[in-house]
């Protein structure tokens, strides 16, 4: 553990033990191009103008930096239900993928939910709206990852288009479904700073090519929270 603390004396600098790190004036809140103006070396790395900048200019707090191997995720896992019995295809191959990853990122020891197991855990009680708890949801959790193949999941696209909730998501798309509106409104959320990947079906369900793209953005999140 780096027992160094990351002070945020006012909205207009941090502290980092002794160093003075004066923040520019003119970053506005959630502006990812005029952050990135300031920081080029982060231009591969939006997951740190929110996990960073962003958050040392809206918070006074004081933080004690773990080591990078201690940062866990908060992970919600978006897709068909593996619960719900499918006709063999596409829907059963991609609710078969959906565990394997939840499964896979609790192995790499974070905290992979599917949102629908929550449900008797809502975090209002009094949300009588499934859409307004899955919004707060995505907005306590680190990091999204959906496969977006079914009508729940292409609907859920929408909990996405702000810029600090894009920065979030992790979009996975058959490349047969590529040329619908739904993966319009993704390109969006990718303009906003997130992730959009497509795969080939069958093989990539069956090959480990999509767990591979999902730890390297896990591994951006982490940064951005080392960072912050």
């Amino acid at each position: 553990m780096r027992r160094k603390e990351c002070r945020v004396e006012d909205m207009g600098s941090i502290e980092v033990g002794e160093l003075h790190c004066p923040i520019p004036e003119d970053i506005p809140p959630l502006s990812t191009s005029a952050c990135l103006g300031h920081r080029d070396s982060l231009h591969a790395f939006p997951e740190l103008v929110f996990y960073g900048l962003y958050l040392a200019r809206v918070s006074k707090r004081i933080v004690v930096i773990p080591n990078f191997a201690d940062i866990k995720l908060k992970i919600l896992v978006f897709g068909p239900s593996p619960h719900v019995i499918h006709p063999p295809g596409f829907d059963a191959d991609l609710a078969k993928k959906r565990k394997e990853i939840r499964d896979a990122l609790i192995t790499d020891g974070h905290g992979a939910v599917f949102p629908e197991d929550l449900l008797s855990g809502s975090l209002d009680p009094a949300i009588n709206n499934h859409f307004i708890w899955e919004q707060m949801l995505v907005q306590e959790y680190d990091m999204v990852v959906s496969l977006v193949g079914s009508m729940g999941a292409v609907a859920e696209l929408s909990l996405f288009l702000r810029e600090h909730l894009a920065l979030k998501a992790a979009l996975f798309f058959n490349k047969d479904h590529c040329s619908g509106f739904a993966f319009e409104e993704a390109k969006a959320i990718q303009a906003l700073g997130g992730t959009l990947e497509t795969y080939v079906y069958p093989v990539d369900l069956s090959s480990c090519n999509l767990m591979k793209q999902i730890r390297d953005k896990v591994w951006r999140v982490r940064v951005g929270k080392f960072m912050a």
